[in-house]
Order: C-alpha cells, then sequence, then structure tokens
C-alpha cells in the first residue's frame, strides 16, 4: 500500500554526540517508508476483512481473554495498563527495572528540511537521551516525525512534560 518511488528512507544518518562526535552513513537494500499505525493498522484491517477475516471491535476485559482463546489459534494481549495489563504482572527475572527508563514524545512536523536521500536520522545524547527524525505518511499528508526518548530527570525533561495544547 506504501511503495513510494518519491519518497521512500534510502538509509541513515547516525550521530553519536561525543567529544568527538562519531558519524556515520548507512544504505538500505530497498528503500523504506514510515507510515502512521493508525492508518497502517487499520489498512491492514480493511485487507483482512475483504479476504473473509472476521473482524470483532469491542471491548474486552482479563475474562473475556480465556473464553476467546477457546475458539482462537493465537490471541494478542497489548496493553500498557488497565486491567488487561494485570494478567502479566512484571517478572524481575527478565526485567530489574521498576521505573521508566525514557519518556517518550513525538511531533509531525511540516518545513523540517529532510535529508537528500530521505534517510532516518537518529541522534544519541549520551545521559539524556535519543532524537529519531524520519520522513512519514499521515493522515494529513507526508511530513516529518521527530521523536524523543528522554532519560527521566535529563535535559529532554521539558519536551516530555509540554501539553499539545500549550504548543
Amino acid at each position: 500500500h506504501w511503495d513510494y518511488s518519491d519518497f521512500g528512507v534510502f538509509g541513515v544518518h547516525m550521530h553519536i554526540g561525543i567529544e568527538p562526535p562519531i558519524v556515520w552513513e548507512g544504505a538500505f537494500k530497498r528503500p523504506a517508508s514510515g507510515v502512521d499505525m493508525r492508518i497502517y493498522q487499520s489498512t491492514l484491517l480493511e485487507d483482512f476483512a475483504a479476504r473473509g477475516g472476521p473482524v470483532v471491535v469491542g471491548g474486552l476485559q482479563a475474562d473475556d481473554v480465556a473464553r476467546l482463546a477457546e475458539s482462537h489459534d493465537l490471541i494478542v494481549v497489548a496493553s500498557g495498563h488497565g486491567r488487561l495489563s494485570e494478567m502479566f504482572p512484571r517478572d524481575p527475572v527478565r526485567s530489574p527495572y521498576t521505573q521508566p527508563q525514557r519518556q517518550i514524545t513525538g511531533a509531525f512536523c511540516r518545513g523540517l528540511a529532510l535529508p537528500d536521500p530521505l534517510a532516518v536520522i537518529y541522534t544519541i545524547s549520551p545521559g539524556n537521551g535519543e532524537i529519531f527524525q524520519a520522513p512519514f505518511t499521515t493522515f494529513g499528508g507526508r511530513v516529518c516525525s521527530v521523536m524523543f526518548e528522554g532519560i527521566p530527570g535529563q535535559a529532554f525533561e521539558p519536551l516530555m512534560q509540554m501539553r499539545y495544547d500549550d504548543d
């Protein structure tokens, strides 16, 4: 659905902000593209339904998962909070962390310069976090996405606290 010959991403530009900085570029074997997951997943769901797959939309509780498992080969639970997440308590053997290691915020921006040829720009700011910049397809057309993954309490913290309505 999204094979853009004019908006494909052809590689990655990497920058690590240390002294001296580490910088490199790499090319992809085939162009990639970034698509808003709300568009991507709904399109795949429509394709599935068009091919005869049953689609049921509705809210689920933890009790529903066991019932549905009886009639399905696969159940995927994607929940970061709420009752469904209680089905899967944190396993300290697999994760030593009790607090988030990153706070994430992102934006779709118009007017930001993109590299030529188009590429993902990945910047590491040691002690602060990471910044990803990439061409992206949204409901409003093609834009530049910028995502900050900030280490809590460090330099990106003001961005993590910024309210959308205050922008």
